[in-house]
């Protein structure tokens, strides 16, 4: 790894300035907001100026949730409640027991048909706790929308800071939603 006062040696022309240069875009890659750098990170990679085999540069490795699996008894009816209720879009059936689903702003929600007992919650001390939670800017059609679907809601509360809504799916995947105040 280049350090301060150094060049990789990959330039053709080493200057003070690309010096200075390597200098800035590494402290950038050590104090900048997560999810910014990356391309730095390449550029600067690419120059030789960091090691390979760092693929991290001290950042997270893991940069964004590409999609969600949830456990589904009969695919078709799931699909059509999530579409109906939550606002989803097929964006793919590749045939047999998965569909694609796409939201707004968001990963992709993949929906699994299985027999098997497990569904996307957990307990604590006893209490249900989503898995997923998703922003909304309408929580209250959403919360009127579900009610009327018959979907159980164990929470639909302002706490102060946003509006949260608690719910669990047909299938029994619990699900939240939270509105900023």
């Amino acid at each position: 790894m280049v350090e301060r006062g150094e060049t990789s040696g990959d330039l053709e022309t080493e200057t003070p300035i690309t010096t200075t240069l390597y200098a800035v875009i590494r402290r950038h890659m050590r104090t900048a907001e997560p999810g910014l750098g990356g391309g730095l990170r390449y550029v600067l990679r690419a120059a030789g100026g960091l090691p390979a085999g760092d693929q991290s540069g001290g950042r997270q490795l893991l940069t964004s949730l590409y999609h969600v699996q949830i456990p589904v008894r009969d695919l078709d009816a799931a699909v059509a409640w999530y579409e109906k209720y939550l606002g989803f879009t097929v964006a793919a059936r590749p045939g047999g027991d998965i569909a694609f689903l796409n939201s707004e702003d968001g990963p992709f929600l993949m929906l699994w048909r299985t027999d098997d007992p497990e569904r996307a919650n957990f307990t604590v001390a006893g209490e249900p706790f989503p898995v997923l939670l998703y922003r909304t800017t309408q929580i209250h059609q959403l919360h009127d929308g579900l009610a009327s679907s018959g979907a159980t809601i164990t929470t639909y509360q302002d706490d102060g800071h946003h509006w949260v809504l608690k719910f669990f799916d047909p299938d029994g995947n619990m699900w939240g939603a939270l509105q900023d105040n």
